[in-house]
């Protein structure tokens, strides 16, 4: 017996976690996670704003580019207040009488998500060229959150800073 090593309690529980150290833990990740709820919330909406800011440009680009292939005026018609948007056709070249040929039908914004426009019709010529326009995607508070910009010249962009 004199080689034999006695073990203590306090030595043998040493090898884990006591309950109370595995709470706070708990806790600690609890507290966290609250913390980067409202953040994630933020991120996901702006990413909503990203989305239908690139879809509307495309949707520009798209039409402007039909218009130029086809040799047919297009035109691109916003309704802010039923938050959507579409692409039509004319039937000429220029002055077209005839806008009942849809390319692309209502495309509805996310819920939160708002329009404003400085025309409601953007039309794209068969030269590339565009009537001005400024189309503001806004959250639910009508706070303005990106710009697209149609010049003249028919050059389709999203401006780097409000």
């Amino acid at each position: 017996m004199k080689n034999q090593k006695w073990v203590s309690a306090r030595e043998d529980s040493s090898k884990g976690f006591t309950f109370i150290e595995l709470m706070l833990v708990v806790v600690i990740a609890g507290v966290l996670m609250g913390l980067a709820v409202p953040y994630f919330e933020e991120w996901k909406k702006d990413l909503e704003y990203r989305e239908v800011t690139r879809h509307i440009v495309s949707i520009l680009r798209y039409a402007q580019s039909r218009a130029i292939t086809t040799n047919l005026e297009h035109r691109v018609e916003y309704e802010p207040e039923n938050r959507r948007y579409r692409v039509i056709q004319g039937n000429r070249a220029d002055n077209s009488s005839n806008w009942s040929t849809v390319v692309c039908d209502w495309f509805v914004l996310p819920h939160g998500v708002h329009l404003d426009t400085t025309v409601n019709t953007v039309h794209l010529n068969t030269n590339g060229t565009a009537n001005g326009a400024t189309i503001k995607i806004q959250d639910a508070e009508k706070m303005t959150k990106f710009e697209v910009k149609v010049a003249n010249t028919g050059r389709v962009r999203v401006p780097l800073s409000l």
